[in-house]
C-alpha cells in the first residue's frame, strides 16, 4: 500500500507507472472511496433517526498518544489497546445493563481509524507530528439519546477525565467535540476523512461494539 500513497501524492511519479499499477491504484482508490460513502451514510442515517428509528448523538473524537517504538502495526495495536479501555470505561456510564437485549441496543457506536496530520498543522500541534509520526486515531462516537449520562458526552469526558487519560498510560490526550445537525454531514467527512487515503492500511478499522451482534439492530 506504500505505492498507493505516493502515487497519491506525487504526480509526476503517477504520470511514470505502468498501467497496471495504475489500474490497482484505481481500484484501491475506489475501494476507499467506497468505504468511506458506507460509512458516511451509516452514520447520517443513525443521526437522523432513519437506522434504528431512535435518537442519538454525534460527537467528533480524536485520540493523542505518547511515543511507542516499533512498526506502524504495533503503534495501532498499542492505540487500539487504549482506545478499547476508554470505550470499556465509557459504557458502565451509557448503559446499566449492556448484555441485556434492551441495553445492547443503547451502547455507544464508536468508529475511528489511524490517521496522519495535514500538512498545515497549528504550532501548539507541532509536537503531536514528531511523536509517533503524527499517527494518532480519529473517527465519530455515537451516543443513544436514552443512555445514563446526564451531561453531553464531551462534558462527561471532561468531568471525568483522569479516569479516561491516565497519567504513565500511553494515552496522552482526547479531544472531543459534539457534531451538530447544521454541520453534521461535512463533520462526519472530516472524522472519516483517513479512510479515503491517507492510512496504509484499511483493514485497521476500529469498530466497537466489537461484535456485529452486539449492534442495535434495525426493527
Amino acid at each position: 500500500m506504500e505505492s498507493f500513497l505516493v502515487c497519491q501524492d506525487d504526480a509526476s511519479l503517477w504520470k511514470t507507472t505502468k498501467p497496471e499499477t495504475r489500474d490497482m491504484y484505481n481500484s484501491s482508490r475506489q475501494c476507499r472511496f467506497n468505504l468511506h460513502s458506507a460509512y458516511k451514510n451509516w452514520v447520517h442515517e443513525i443521526l437522523n433517526g432513519v437506522w434504528d428509528k431512535k435518537l442519538w448523538n454525534g460527537f467528533q473524537v480524536a485520540f493523542m498518544f505518547n511515543h511507542i517504538s516499533g512498526s506502524f502495526e504495533r503503534k495501532c495495536k498499542k492505540m487500539e489497546d487504549e482506545i478499547d479501555r476508554v470505550y470499556r470505561t465509557l459504557v458502565p456510564h451509557v448503559e446499566r445493563f449492556p448484555s441485556s437485549p434492551a441495553g445492547s441496543k443503547r451502547l455507544p457506536i464508536f468508529i475511528a481509524f489511524p490517521d496522519f496530520p495535514r500538512q498545515k498543522l497549528k504550532s501548539v500541534d507541532r509536537l503531536d507530528v514528531t511523536i509517533n509520526d503524527g499517527l494518532h486515531f480519529h473517527g465519530i462516537m455515537l451516543v443513544n439519546i436514552e443512555s445514563r449520562l446526564k451531561v453531553r458526552l464531551d462534558m462527561h469526558i471532561k468531568e471525568h477525565y483522569q479516569r479516561y487519560v491516565r497519567p504513565g498510560d500511553t494515552l496522552k490526550r482526547i479531544h472531543i467535540q459534539p457534531i451538530d445537525d447544521p454541520t453534521a454531514n461535512r463533520a462526519t467527512g472530516y472524522a472519516l476523512k483517513s479512510l479515503e487515503w491517507r492510512i496504509p492500511d484499511t483493514d485497521r478499522i476500529f469498530i466497537r461494539p466489537k461484535a456485529l451482534s452486539e449492534l442495535p439492530v434495525k426493527d
